[in-house]
């Protein structure tokens, strides 16, 4: 177990005060070995009531005309070796702040590159290799059980599934391997293999845009490649960057930054089953747990799940 003093725990509880399904969300942001916390969350509850990080601090306020049909679920992740990623993660989420739940993945979409290219005008403006970025997990939740759900980089989310009691990841990793699979499942692409991040929230992608000859090449574009599902080749549907879900009755979802899963020999994490996640103390044990395993990073998980499962 990694020394407390390396450790920098932030956490949060919310309660629906009158949310038909019967939700709690929580969240821990651990700084771990780093010297600074270049994670960031944001956890809105129906009726608004709000949290997030300010300065590595816990900030919270209501959100005015949030109504109470809508979860919001988020985490962002400052890009490691690239200047200001604290800045550039918590700036992700205070303009998410101001957005409001949308039903439609190609409106949803539009606000993401709409919030990248405002990033991106504020940290990008002389862009290179250290230039400021943030992967993003971005999670809608209404109390129906509609889920949007929006993702750009190698933050992951995973759902609980009742009916199997065990977690399937959702996301996949937006690598250059990714890119290249989803246009050729067998070929791949003559990019390179290693698993770079290739792109982020106002930082831009590199290697996965085509030229007007639909050829890619590992080169720099300030635009981001968020794809659709009707977009995409059949073998790759499930792969959509912007798309919907559904949260069943006893269902849950957890969304974390790579200091959970990206641990010495792993890029896996091990969860335990939803019945253990009951508490903020358990949330707590699992972002600890990572760091013990060998992790170097800034941790932070957002869970949503059921007051019982």
């Amino acid at each position: 177990m990694p020394e407390r003093k390396l450790l920098h725990i932030l956490r949060g509880y919310c309660c629906p005060v009158c949310a038909p399904n019967q939700y709690r969300g929580m969240a821990v942001s651990m700084r771990g070995p780093r010297a600074e916390n270049q994670d960031n969350y944001l956890l809105v509850q129906p009726g608004g009531q709000a949290e997030w990080l300010v300065n590595e601090q816990l900030e919270s306020r209501r959100i005015t005309g949030w109504g109470n049909q809508w979860w919001r679920l988020l985490v962002a992740d400052g890009m490691g070796g690239h200047r200001n990623g604290r800045e550039v993660s918590e700036a992700l989420v205070q303009l998410a702040l101001e957005i409001r739940p949308v039903w439609e993945v190609s409106v949803l979409r539009q606000t993401l590159n709409h919030l990248h290219q405002q990033l991106l005008a504020r940290f990008g403006q002389q862009h290179d290799q250290h230039s400021p970025g943030a992967t993003l997990v971005w999670v809608d939740v209404h109390v129906s059980g509609l889920v949007m759900l929006a993702h750009v980089g190698d933050s992951r989310l995973y759902q609980w599934r009742e009916g199997r009691q065990a977690w399937r990841q959702v996301t996949h990793d937006h690598t250059w391997q990714e890119f290249a699979w989803r246009v050729d499942a067998e070929a791949g692409s003559p990019l390179p293999q290693e698993k770079g991040l290739a792109q982020a929230m106002g930082y831009g992608s590199y290697g996965v845009l085509a030229n007007t000859d639909g050829a890619r090449f590992p080169a720099f574009s300030p635009q981001l490649h968020l794809e659709l599902a009707e977009e995409m080749l059949p073998h790759a549907r499930a792969h959509a960057d912007v798309t919907r879900l559904s949260l069943p009755p006893g269902d849950a979802l957890l969304l974390s930054t790579d200091g959970l899963w990206a641990t010495p020999g792993r890029d896996v994490p091990s969860l335990p089953s939803l019945n253990e996640l009951d508490s903020s103390a358990s949330l707590d044990t699992l972002a600890e747990d990572a760091l013990a395993a060998g992790g170097r990073d800034n941790t932070t998980v957002v869970l949503l799940r059921p007051y019982a499962s």
